[in-house]
C-alpha cells in the first residue's frame, strides 16, 4: 500500500545530516530594521520549517487522500506494468520536491551575494555558471533530478516503466525550477530549456557536497536525450491526473515555503483559522448560529423546517405576502433536501430573479458545514460583479 504524503514527509532526508558543513549554509538573513539580536536562518532550519508546514497543510486540507487518488489514476492512465512500485515512486517524487527544493542554495554565489555570508568557507574564485550567478532553483532542480534518476536503475521493473518514471522525474523537477515564480509554466517546455541541462557537467561538483549522493550516469543520458524522453512521454497522453498532480505539487511547495519564510521574517507561528485557510470550530459554530438567528426570515424558515407538521403551501397569487412566503418555503425545501441527501457532493439550486438564491446558497453552505465536520473551507464564487457591488 502506498505511503501517505504525511508519512513520506515524516521520513524526509535531513539536510543537516547529509550536507557537508551544513551549518555554514544560510537560507535567510535579517532584513533592514529587524532587531540586532535576530539570528541568521540556516538551510537546515528553513527546510525543517517548510516540511512541517507542508505536513500541516496536508492534514488540514485532506491532501493525503487527494494525492493517493491522483497517483492511482496516473499510474493507471500510463499503463505501468508494476503499478504499486510506480505509485510509490510518484508519491516519493511529490514529497521530495518539498524536501529538495532549496538544496541549490549551496551555490557559493547565493551564499555570498544574497546571504552576505562572509564565512571563509566561501572565499575564493568560482566560475559563474548560472544567470543570475546566485540562482539556486536551477541547481536545486539538477540535484533533485540526478538523485532520483540514478535510483531508477535499481527498481525491479521493465525498461518501459523506468523510462516513464524518468520522464516524470524531470517533469516534477519543474516545481523546483519555478518555486519562486508567480505561476507554473508548461512543465515539459520549461525543463527542456533549463540551465541545468546546459551546464550539467560544470555543476556536477555540487553533488559531492551531499554525502552518499550518486554520481551522474543514467541521469547524464537522460539530460542528453531529454527532448526524446519528454516527447515519447507526451505521446502517452497522461491526462488530467498528471496535470492536477503537478499543479498541486507546485501549490503545496510554494505555500509551505512562503509560510516558512513568513515565520522567520516576522517571528510568528501560523494560527489555524487566520493563516491556514480553514474553518476552525469557533468560526464554524458562529456561522451556524448566525444562519439561524441573524435574519428573521431565516429564523422563521428554520422554525418551519424543524416543525414536522409543517406543510409547503406553494402560493400562486402574485403579491408581496406570497413572495415572502415563497422565499420561506424555498428555504425550508433547501434544508429538507440537504437533510435527505447530505452524503451527496453536488447540488443544483434554481429559483427566479429575486427568489433569494444568494441567501439560499449561503444557508446550504452552513448546513453542509454543520452536517459534515470534515468540511473546513468554502469557496463562494459570484457569477456577476453586480452581485458583489
Amino acid at each position: 500500500m502506498m505511503k501517505t504524503l504525511v508519512a513520506l514527509l515524516d521520513e524526509a532526508i535531513q539536510v543537516d545530516e547529509i550536507l557537508e558543513n551544513a551549518g555554514k549554509y544560510l537560507a535567510h538573513i535579517p532584513k533592514p530594521g529587524d532587531s540586532s539580536d535576530k539570528k541568521n536562518e540556516t538551510l537546515g532550519e528553513h527546510l525543517n520549517l517548510v516540511v512541517a508546514n507542508a505536513r500541516r497543510i496536508c492534514e488540514l486540507h485532506g491532501l493525503n487522500e487527494v494525492v493517493e487518488r491522483l497517483v492511482g489514476q496516473l499510474v493507471k492512465q500510463l499503463n505501468f506494468d508494476k503499478k504499486e512500485a510506480a505509485a510509490d515512486w510518484v508519491a516519493m517524487l511529490f514529497s521530495n520536491t518539498i524536501i529538495f527544493h532549496d538544496f541549490g542554495k549551496v551555490n557559493e554565489y547565493f551564499q555570498v551575494d544574497r546571504m552576505k555570508n562572509d564565512d571563509a568557507f566561501f572565499k575564493g574564485v568560482a566560475p559563474e555558471i548560472f544567470t543570475p550567478r546566485y540562482g539556486h532553483s536551477e541547481l536545486g532542480g539538477y540535484i533533485f533530478s540526478v538523485y532520483h534518476l540514478e535510483k531508477i536503475e535499481d527498481l525491479d521493473m521493465p525498461d518501459e516503466d523506468r523510462s516513464k518514471l524518468a520522464a516524470l522525474t524531470l517533469l516534477f523537477s519543474n516545481t523546483i525550477l519555478l518555486h519562486h515564480s508567480p505561476k507554473l509554466k508548461q512543465p515539459g517546455e520549461r525543463v527542456l530549456r533549463s540551465q541545468f541541462i546546459k551546464y550539467q557537467r560544470q555543476i556536477e561538483k555540487y553533488l559531492r557536497l551531499y554525502k552518499g549522493f550518486p554520481k551522474p550516469a543514467i541521469s547524464t543520458f537522460c539530460f542528453d536525450n531529454i527532448k526524446t524522453i519528454v516527447k515519447e512521454f507526451e505521446d502517452n497522453k497522461a491526462g488530467f491526473a498528471l496535470f492536477a498532480l503537478l499543479r498541486l505539487n507546485f501549490s503545496l511547495l510554494t505555500a509551505a515555503d512562503y509560510m516558512a519564510t513568513w515565520h522567520y521574517g516576522y517571528e510568528m507561528e501560523m494560527q489555524t483559522e487566520r493563516h491556514w485557510g480553514v474553518l476552525g470550530s469557533p468560526l464554524r459554530t458562529a456561522l451556524i448560529h448566525a444562519a439561524r438567528t441573524a435574519k428573521e426570515y431565516n429564523a422563521l424558515a428554520y422554525k418551519n423546517f424543524e416543525d414536522k407538521n409543517y406543510r409547503l403551501r406553494h402560493p400562486l397569487s402574485p403579491n408581496g405576502d406570497n413572495l415572502n412566503l415563497l422565499r420561506t418555503e424555498m428555504t425550508v425545501e433547501v434544508l429538507q433536501q440537504l437533510e435527505r441527501h447530505h452524503e451527496q457532493r453536488l447540488f443544483y439550486l434554481e429559483a427566479p430573479t429575486g427568489g433569494g438564491k444568494t441567501n439560499l446558497s449561503l444557508l446550504a453552505v452552513v448546513e453542509l458545514l454543520r452536517s459534515d465536520p470534515g468540511l473546513n473551507k468554502v469557496f463562494y464564487v459570484f457569477p456577476f460583479t453586480t452581485l458583489i457591488t
